[in-house]
C-alpha cells in the first residue's frame, strides 16, 4: 500500500527505494579540496525533487512528520544515505551526528563550505596568479590554469578570461618567450583555449626539432705530404780563398756547391658539418 507522505509528495513512491547505487546518478564526491559544493548541491538537490524526496532538505514539517512517522524516517534515512555515499570520507566526520536527520547535514554542509569560502578564495586567486611552467607540459600546465579556475568558480568567484591567459603567459618556461610576446600583441585577445592551442603546437615544433636526428658529412683531405725539394747542383767556378785569391787546386777548391732546399708545407682542412 502506498503511504499517504510519500504519495503525496512523489509521483512513484517506489522510485527512491529503487536507487543501489547513487553514484550512478551522482558521480562526482563533495570534497572541501576541491571546493565544489555548487556543483554538488545543484545536483542533488536536482536528484531529490526528481524522486519525490526534496522535503527532507528543509526543517522538518511536523505535520507531515506525524502523519506517517515511520515512512518519513525510512525516506530520510535514505536521504541521509545518499548524502553519506556522496561526499569524502573527510566531510563525512565533520558533519556527521547521530540521529540526526537528513537537513540536520544538507544544512551543515551548507555552513562548513560557506565558512571556508572567503579564505579559499583567496588562497586560489594568489595559487593562479603566482603559477608558473617549470618543466611541466603544456597541457599540464594549462590544464592546472584551468583547474584553479574552476574552483574559484565553484565559490562564486569568476576570473576574467583576459586575466587568466596573462597568467598563463607570465608563468610561461623562458623558451616561450618569443611565442608569448605575440599572443600578448594579439588583437583580438586569445581566449585560454586558443592560447592553449598555439602555446601546444609551438611545443610540438620545439620538441621536432630537438629529436630531429643530426647527419653530418665530414670531408677530410690529407695535408699533401712535406715536400723537400732539394738542388743540388755542381758549377764549376772561380773561387776566391780568404786571402782574396784564386784557388783551383784540380777544380775541387773551385767547386760550389749550391743547396736549395724549398719546403712547401700544404694543408687544406675542409669540415663541412650538416646539422
Amino acid at each position: 500500500m502506498v503511504s499517504s507522505y510519500v504519495s503525496s509528495t512523489a509521483p512513484a513512491s517506489n522510485k527512491p527505494y529503487g536507487i543501489t547505487n547513487i553514484k550512478a546518478y551522482i558521480s562526482f564526491t563533495l570534497d572541501i579540496e576541491r571546493m565544489n559544493y555548487d556543483a554538488w548541491r545543484d545536483v542533488f538537490e536536482t536528484h531529490c525533487t526528481a524522486f519525490g524526496v526534496a522535503k527532507h532538505l528543509s526543517p522538518p514539517d511536523d505535520k507531515i512528520v506525524d502523519a506517517d512517522k515511520k515512512e518519513w524516517e525510512r525516506v530520510d534515512a535514505l536521504v541521509k544515505m545518499w548524502i553519506f555515499g556522496t561526499i569524502t570520507q573527510s566531510l563525512t566526520q565533520s558533519v556527521h551526528k547521530k540521529n540526526e536527520n537528513a537537513f540536520y547535514l544538507w544544512d551543515s554542509l551548507e555552513n562548513l563550505f560557506r565558512d571556508n569560502k572567503d579564505a579559499r578564495a583567496m588562497q586560489l586567486d594568489q595559487e593562479l596568479r603566482n603559477i608558473t611552467q617549470g618543466d611541466s607540459t603544456i597541457n599540464a600546465y594549462c590544464t592546472r590554469i584551468k583547474n584553479l579556475a574552476d574552483l574559484l568558480e565553484n565559490i562564486e568567484v569568476v576570473v576574467p578570461e583576459k586575466n587568466l591567459v596573462n597568467y598563463d603567459i607570465n608563468g610561461l618556461n623562458p623558451r616561450f618567450d618569443h611565442i608569448a610576446s605575440i599572443i600578448r600583441h594579439r588583437t583580438p585577445f586569445r581566449t585560454l583555449l586558443e592560447t592553449r592551442f598555439i602555446l601546444a603546437l609551438e611545443e610540438n615544433t620545439m620538441n621536432q626539432l630537438q629529436n630531429r636526428p643530426v647527419t653530418s658529412t665530414h670531408h677530410d683531405n690529407s695535408s699533401s705530404p712535406t715536400i723537400l725539394n732539394v738542388e743540388h747542383t755542381n758549377n764549376n767556378h772561380n773561387s776566391h780563398d780568404f786571402c782574396g785569391n784564386n784557388n783551383s787546386r784540380g777544380g775541387l777548391m773551385g767547386l760550389k756547391t749550391v743547396m736549395v732546399v724549398e719546403i712547401t708545407v700544404v694543408a687544406v682542412v675542409e669540415i663541412n658539418t650538416t646539422t
